[in-house]
């Protein structure tokens, strides 16, 4: 994308966000289809995507994408869940951001809930409201 007549590069320093001009300012926002990829990170989401789609009694997978402030890293994360979302018609993807929740018991809770609405849609079917109960155990 270009702004001001000049190309945007997140390899040279520059963000990998979409950028928008409007009455004089920049915007920056994530990508959110691979049609909008100018920067050509579609192959590597693509085969993150098939790593992380998993066949039926496969082992868990945990995946970690770091990277600084504004390189890419949502823009990333959301091309790989549109290649799962085409890829696999029964994968399901559970949104999930833990940043601005208080306590550990709270995370695990607000994860436990997010999966279960996820599958929930994903399935379309009623799954019974059952309170979720954690406590501390005391330390060894």
């Amino acid at each position: 994308m270009k702004i001001d007549n000049k190309a945007y590069d997140p390899i040279r320093g520059q963000s990998h966000a979409r950028y928008m001009k409007r009455q004089n300012m920049i915007i920056e926002a994530p990508i959110s289809k691979k049609e909008e990829d100018i920067f050509e990170r579609c192959n590597f989401a693509c085969h993150l995507a098939d790593l992380l789609i998993l066949k039926q009694n496969s082992p868990s997978l945990v995946l970690a994408l770091e990277g600084k402030w504004g390189t890419g890293k949502t823009s990333i994360i959301n091309l790989i869940k549109e290649s799962i979302r085409e890829k696999s018609c029964d994968a399901v993807v559970v949104d999930f951001n833990p940043w601005l929740i208080g306590s550990l018991d709270s995370v695990i809770e607000g994860f436990l809930v997010q999966l279960a609405s996820s599958v929930n849609q994903t399935i379309n079917t009623e799954v019974p409201s059952v309170p979720i109960c954690l406590r501390h155990l005391p330390p060894n």
